[in-house]
């Protein structure tokens, strides 16, 4: 849980300036950056773990890095962890 609760926080970081925050892609790199001492493994299954739960909508770029979008039951939780 406190895994989740860092990478829905970093996502948030990641989005919370744009426009449509649940249409931004975020990938396993950008949130790395945001989450230091997480590999990028344990991210891209903490994105899987959130897709199951409906937080996240995943998906692949043409070279098939792993990349999410926040759903928007997923922004509300991520708006919930970057407050704590």
């Amino acid at each position: 849980m406190a895994k989740e609760s860092r990478i829905l926080k970093a996502m948030y970081a990641l989005v919370k300036d744009q426009e449509s925050k649940t249409g931004w892609p975020i990938d396993a790199a950008a949130i790395s950056q945001q989450t230091p001492g997480l590999s990028l493994g344990e991210i891209e299954q903490e994105m899987r773990d959130l897709q199951v739960k409906k937080l996240v909508q995943i998906d692949h770029a043409p070279d098939m890095t792993l990349f999410c979008r926040l759903t928007e039951a997923g922004l509300e939780e991520a708006e919930k962890a970057a407050r704590h």
